[in-house]
C-alpha cells in the first residue's frame, strides 16, 4: 500500500506580508482604504476608538501584551494624519496626527510590550493594512493564523533612533478554514541606546480592511432639523440630508413612509419637505440610487413630537437612541439608522 502525503495542501490558507515607510505629512484616508472596515485610536484620549459606520466591525479594539508594567497613552505629534468621513462616533475628522503609545515602564531593561488586534479569517482572501510607528525603539510586527495553516509573518526592520516616521504593514491573508482570526502583535523589540532609552515605545494609530470585490456602501448624515427639535402638530419639517458614495456616485436620495414613497431629491445637500406631519407611527426610510435603503423611524402619540437621530453602539454593531426613551405622553421622536441595520419597531 502507497500511502502519499501532501504537507502544501493540508496548509491551505495565505499569509504574506510587507512593509513600507509612510511618507513624513501624508494623510491617510480611511474611508477609502477601508473599505470593509476601519479603526483608528487615539484622538482625543488613551481610550478613544473610532471605527468605520454601518458595517459589521471586523478589527478588534487592541489588547495590550508584555510583562512587567505596560501602559498606554495618547499622543498627537505622529508624523503623518489620518482623515475619515464615515466615522462612528466621530462622523468625519481631517488630518489627525493622534494615537497611541504602549510604554514598557518598568522594569526599564523589558522588552515585548506592545499591542494586539485580531480580525476574522476564513477562506476568503482579505488585505490588512496596520499603520504602526516607534519611537527610540526597534518594533517586533507579528501575524499568525489561528488555524495555523500559513507561516507567520515577522518583521523588525522598523527603527527610530528618537522620534520619527512610522509605517503600514500590509497583510494579504486566509485561513484553510472558516471561523479562524488573524493575529497581529506589535511590540517594542529593542531600545535604541541612548538618553531616550527608558522611555523607547511602540506607537499604534490605525488599520483598514478591504477584500476583492469590497464596496464602501454609501454614507448618509441627517444634517436637519436638529437633534431633539420640537414640533407642534401638524407640522411642515424640511428634512436635510447629505450623501456620499466613496466609490461609487448618489443620484438621488427617495423618502419613504412604509411602502410609500413620499418624494425624492436628485441634489446635494440632498431635501424633502414632509407636509401636514402628524404624531402616529410610519416606518420612514431614505433610498439610495443604488437601491440600498436606511430606514428612518417615526413615533408618536399625541399632541406635539421630537425629532432625534439613532447612533451605533460602536463595535457591537447595534444601534440604540440618543436621548433614551420614548414616551407615550403626546411626544414622538425620528431616528436616523444605517444601511443594513436590523433593528425592530
Amino acid at each position: 500500500m502507497l500511502l502519499w502525503w501532501d504537507s502544501d495542501a493540508l496548509a491551505a490558507g495565505t499569509l504574506t506580508g510587507s512593509v513600507s515607510p509612510v511618507t513624513t505629512g501624508s494623510n491617510v484616508d480611511l474611508t477609502i482604504a477601508g473599505k470593509s472596515d476601519w479603526i483608528h485610536w487615539g484622538l482625543y484620549t488613551a481610550t478613544s476608538l473610532n471605527r468605520k459606520s454601518g458595517v459589521a466591525s471586523q478589527i478588534s479594539d487592541f489588547s495590550v501584551i508584555g510583562t512587567g508594567v505596560v501602559d498606554v497613552y495618547q499622543y498627537s505629534n505622529n508624523y503623518n494624519g489620518y482623515t475619515w468621513h464615515d466615522g462612528w462616533p466621530t462622523v468625519s475628522i481631517t488630518n489627525t496626527t493622534n494615537g497611541v503609545w504602549a510604554y514598557q515602564a518598568y522594569p526599564v531593561n523589558l522588552t515585548g510590550g506592545g499591542f494586539q488586534i485580531t480580525t476574522p479569517a476564513d477562506s476568503t482572501q482579505r488585505v490588512l493594512q496596520v499603520f504602526v510607528g516607534a519611537f527610540a525603539a526597534r518594533g517586533k510586527f507579528h501575524a499568525t493564523l489561528s488555524d495555523a495553516s500559513a507561516s507567520p509573518y515577522l518583521d523588525t526592520s522598523l527603527f527610530n533612533a528618537s522620534n520619527g516616521p512610522g509605517a503600514v504593514y500590509t497583510l494579504t491573508y486566509a485561513a484553510n478554514t472558516n471561523g479562524q482570526n488573524l493575529s497581529v502583535q506589535w511590540t517594542l523589540d529593542q531600545r535604541a541606546p541612548g538618553p531616550d532609552s527608558t522611555t523607547a515605545n511602540v506607537t499604534l494609530q490605525a488599520a483598514t480592511l478591504t477584500e476583492a470585490g469590497a464596496d464602501n456602501p454609501p454614507f448618509v448624515t441627517l444634517t436637519s432639523p436638529v437633534d431633539q427639535g420640537a414640533f407642534a402638530a401638524p407640522a411642515e419639517i424640511t428634512l436635510n440630508a447629505s450623501a456620499q458614495d466613496f466609490d461609487g456616485t448618489v443620484t438621488n436620495v427617495a423618502f419613504y413612509a412604509g411602502a410609500n414613497k413620499l418624494g425624492q431629491s436628485a441634489d446635494s445637500p440632498y431635501s424633502f419637505t414632509w407636509v401636514g406631519a402628524r404624531t402616529h407611527r410610519p416606518l420612514l426610510s431614505d433610498r439610495f440610487s443604488d437601491g440600498r435603503r436606511r430606514r428612518l423611524a417615526f413615533f408618536g402619540a399625541g399632541g406635539d413630537f421630537r425629532l432625534w437621530r439613532w447612533r451605533p453602539l460602536g463595535r457591537f454593531g447595534g444601534w440604540a437612541a440618543a436621548g433614551g426613551r420614548f414616551d407615550c405622553g403626546g411626544h414622538g421622536r425620528l431616528g436616523a439608522l444605517g444601511v443594513g441595520d436590523k433593528h425592530q419597531f
